[in-house]
Order: structure tokens, then C-alpha cells, then sequence
């Protein structure tokens, strides 16, 4: 779902060997490489207590060396590593041999020895049962666009085509407008032919040094006939990009994951298609986002489990961006549209970040 539509050509990047159905694929990330080549030199030994913030640090822990992905203090490399591109802190790297380096002894000093800075932990801030009732929903997000009623395609949001229907489930549902409604505010300015839903969590997603990391997920049951448009997706506060696209399908049961970097005009979409298997049955989304130096993060997307594409998002690091629920009509998912009324479905949305 681009912030704003654009008419130029923008680069594409598609993900080679992605167009797998959702539970297809041989990368899911509970499977990790068992690096067996010996004779390696040990690095420092791994410390609980140290900020690894210098991303490509090796250390070593029970006789293996790792390699840190992005800053990380008190995650052990036993239980928290995987392959690159995992989305874990630590890559798995080869056994080593050898007695580890030991770590240097600090110098004594007259001045007081600092307090260890306290470890970092994962806080959940959105835990699935947002969506237990209407006033719960209300109470964690706003109505429509944080921009208005207005965006990219043919339909106009309204509150009263946003609900729950009891278990923790939202609906979003769309159907034909009676009457000639004028135009989207909004670029490419389509006629308004549906009233439609859109939700936008009230908080914003933003990767800095009190949120590293961060992880979103949820199940979502959406529409992917010509003319519908669901998506779930970031996009940024102010100006544009930065958007990821956890979820977006445009008028066909392929999935779309895109990364948007640059500044717009001139932004680039590297995107990943993955053919869904019946997209209007329950499928888990979820993308991981983590801290990579100080201006980038890394984005790992995941469909039903399964490691689907890591990114580099440019510029990212400090930028806050809005978490979007919506579902557009006709614009890129082409027209004419539906004639019936179309349902998104969304529960268990989950949203943590690592402080």
C-alpha cells in the first residue's frame, strides 16, 4: 500500500525462489546450520553484562564462535542464534579450538566502578486481545487513515464498516456506495465507488536505543479477487518512505512483502511475492525488525512460520511509523471491482519490542 501513488517506475526487486505457497519452503528458522569446521581460533569469550554494539563482534561461547546481527546484551549465543537472516541477535559461526581469548582486565581506576547497565528485555505492547471488543478496539486505534478518510484506490473509510464479532476478531468490510460520491482526496484521485474500513494503532513503531528491535504478527483472512486490496503494513509519520508492507494483496492470491528506502520522488520498492494458498483462510503474517547500525535495521518477513526474505531498510533508524490495518478497493488491484461485499478478517495481533 505506497503512502503516495506513484507514476514513475520504481525499481523492483522480486525475491528468487519465494513463490512458494504459505507452510511451503525449506527456510523455516527453527532449522539451524551445524557448522562443523574445526581449527578455528576462539574469540573472546562471550559476557552477559556486554552491549555488543558493534555489528560483526565474534565472541565465543562453549567451544563455538558467534557473530553478532545487531546490538544485543544479555542474550545468550546458546539459545538466541541462528543462520544469517534468522532474525536472531547471534549468526551461528564454525567450532573453534583452543583456549578462548580471555577477556582484557579493566585497568584500576580511583573513580567508582559504574552500574552494569541493566539487560534488555522484550515487552509486549499489543497482546491479542485488542480485539475482544469493540471498545477495546477503540481504545487502541483510531478510525481510517491517520491522514483522513482518503487514500490511493476507490474507497472511502467509515467507522461503521469497522467491527468485532466476538472471539477476538476485527472485520473490516467493504460495499458499493448508492450514489455518485465525487473523488479520493488522495493521488490518483479514483472515484469513490466503496465504503470501506481501515484501522491505525494509536502508538507508533519506531526503531531507536529504547526499542531495537521489534516483532509484529498477527492471523489475517482477507479478500484477493480483481478490484480488492488488503494490506497491513508501516509507513512513516512524516515524509516518505519509510513503508513495509507485511501484508498486501492486490486483486490475485499473491502476497506482497515490499521495503520501500530512499526519499520520495526517487524511493525504490525491493518487493517479494509468495503464492497464497486460499489467502481468505486464516494465514499468519509477521515481520521482524531490528537495529543494524546507526541509520539502518533489518527486516525479515515470514509467512505461516516460515523465513520468507531479510532487507535492509536505509535511513530507518529514529523514524516513526504508523501500523495500518486497511482494506482499499479497485486502484492497483484493478477494476471494475466487486459488486458483492468483501470482508478482511484479522485476530491474535501481537506487537512486541526489545528495550
Amino acid at each position: 500500500m505506497k503512502r503516495k501513488f506513484i507514476n514513475s517506475a520504481i525499481a523492483s526487486v522480486i525475491a528468487g525462489g519465494m513463490l512458494a505457497s504459505c507452510g511451503g519452503g525449506t527456510s523455516d528458522t527453527s532449522s539451524k546450520p551445524n557448522m562443523l569446521a574445526n581449527g578455528e581460533a576462539c574469540a573472546a569469550a562471550w559476557v552477559s553484562t556486554t552491549a555488543y554494539a558493534t555489528v560483526g563482534t565474534k565472541v565465543s561461547r562453549s567451544g563455538r564462535n558467534y557473530t553478532n546481527a545487531f546490538w544485543t546484551q544479555n542474550q545468550d549465543p546458546l539459545t538466541n542464534s541462528g543462520p544469517a537472516g534468522s532474525g536472531q541477535p547471534w549468526t551461528t559461526g564454525f567450532l573453534c579450538g583452543g583456549t578462548p581469548t580471555p577477556t582484557p582486565t579493566p585497568t584500576p581506576t580511583p573513580t567508582p566502578t559504574p552500574t552494569p547497565t541493566p539487560a534488555g528485555s522484550w515487552v509486549t505492547v499489543l497482546d491479542g486481545s485488542e480485539f475482544n471488543s469493540n471498545a477495546s478496539l477503540w481504545a487502541n486505534f483510531n478510525n481510517a487513515y491517520p491522514w483522513g478518510s482518503d487514500h490511493n484506490g476507490s474507497a472511502r473509510m467509515f467507522q461503521a464498516n469497522v467491527w468485532t464479532n466476538g472471539g477476538g476478531v476485527l472485520e473490516l468490510a467493504s460495499w458499493t456506495t448508492a450514489g455518485n460520491e465525487g473523488n479520493s482526496n488522495q493521488s490518483p484521485f479514483l472515484p469513490i465507488h466503496y465504503h470501506s474500513g481501515t484501522v491505525y494503532w494509536k502508538q507508533q513503531v519506531t526503531v531507536n536505543s529504547a526499542a531495537t528491535q521489534w516483532t509484529i504478527e498477527g492471523d489475517f483472512s482477507v479478500p484477493s479477487v480483481k478490484g480488492t486490496w488488503p494490506a497491513f503494513w508501516l509507513t512513516a509519520v512524516t515524509g516518505w518512505p519509510p513503508e513495509l508492507d507485511i501484508l498486501e494483496f492486490v486483486g490475485s492470491p499473491t502476497c506482497r512483502q515490499n521495503t520501500f528506502n530512499g526519499i520520495y520522488p526517487n524511493q525504490t520498492d525491493i518487493s517479494h511475492r509468495n503464492g497464497v494458498t486460499n489467502p481468505a483462510a486464516y494465514h499468519h503474517y509477521k515481520v521482524w525488525i531490528g537495529q543494524k547500525n546507526s541509520t539502518d535495521v533489518l527486516v525479515d518477513y515470514y509467512i505461516d512460520g516460515v523465513w520468507k526474505a531479510e532487507d535492509t531498510a536505509t535511513n530507518y533508524v529514529g523514524k516513526p511509523m504508523w501500523l495500518i490495518l486497511d482494506l482499499q478497493m479497485e486502484g492497483s488491484s484493478g477494476s471494475p471491482g466487486p459488486t458483492t461485499n468483501q470482508s478482511y478478517f484479522a485476530k491474535n495481533l501481537v506487537v512486541q519490542k526489545f528495550k
